[in-house]
C-alpha cells in the first residue's frame, strides 16, 4: 500500500541489506515523502547514498542531521563516511571523533 509508511521504511531497510541501492532507495525516497522528518528513513537513505557512491548526496542529507538535537553517534558515523567518500579527510575524523563522543556518553 502507497501510503504505509513502516512498510516502505522496512522494505528499504531489507533492500539495503540486500545490497539492492536501487530499489532500497525508491522505496525511502517513498517513505519520506510520507514523513519528511523521520530520522530513521534520512539515515537510511543517506546509507544508500553511501553504498551508491552518491558521497555529496549523502553529506548534503546528513549534515542538517549533525546539527540537529536529536543527533547521535550514527549520525556522525554516516557522515565520516560520505566525506571520507568525498574525499575530505579532516571532516572525516572531525565527524569520527564527534561519533565517538556520543558513544562515551551512551
Amino acid at each position: 500500500m502507497p501510503g504505509q509508511f513502516a512498510a516502505r521504511l522496512l522494505l528499504g531497510q531489507v533492500y539495503l541489506g540486500l545490497k539492492d541501492t536501487k530499489n532500497a532507495q525508491d522505496q525511502l525516497e517513498a517513505a519520506l515523502l510520507l514523513q519528511p522528518n523521520n530520522v530513521e528513513a534520512q539515515l537510511a537513505l543517506a546509507q544508500v547514498q553511501i553504498a551508491s557512491g552518491n558521497f555529496a548526496e549523502a553529506v548534503q542529507q546528513l549534515e542538517p542531521l549533525s546539527r540537529s538535537p536529536t543527533a547521535d553517534a550514527k549520525v556522525f558515523e554516516l557522515l565520516s563516511q560520505a566525506y571520507t567518500g568525498q574525499g575530505k579527510l579532516q571532516e572525516a575524523r572531525q565527524a569520527e571523533m564527534a561519533a565517538k563522543r556520543f558513544k562515551k556518553s551512551e
